[in-house]
């Protein structure tokens, strides 16, 4: 028996954003802090750094962007509504960008900016 194409899901391939369900987040901003930063701050250290030195609300739901010196390594703070969450990134090969040169303000980024 013959199958119809009709009956066969759609072979559309879908978007970045429908397969994780990135859409979700794209109100959520990102801080990057525009000075070195010492990573081997854990939870209070960073939560106090985006409050008190980037006047910014964590419990909001932002994301913070914390790079060291060498830029091979970056931590982001988030409150998921839960807790404090830290991401860390260690790259191999190559280098974050030196936010510190371009300014001395923190930079508010998107989430593809990210």
């Amino acid at each position: 028996m013959a199958t119809d194409s009709r009956d066969l899901p759609s072979a559309r391939p879908r978007s970045s954003c429908e397969r994780s369900g990135d859409w979700q987040y794209a109100h959520i901003r990102v801080f990057a802090y525009a000075k070195l930063a010492d990573l081997r701050r854990s939870y209070d250290g960073l939560f106090a750094i985006a409050t008190q030195q980037m006047n910014q609300d964590v419990l909001a739901g932002d994301l913070f962007l914390f790079v060291n010196k060498r830029r091979n390594r970056a931590n982001v703070l988030l409150f998921d509504g839960t807790g404090l969450c830290i991401y860390i990134k260690r790259m191999d090969k190559g280098r974050f960008a030196a936010m510190w040169r371009r300014s001395s303000d923190d930079i508010e980024m998107t989430m593809s900016e990210l």
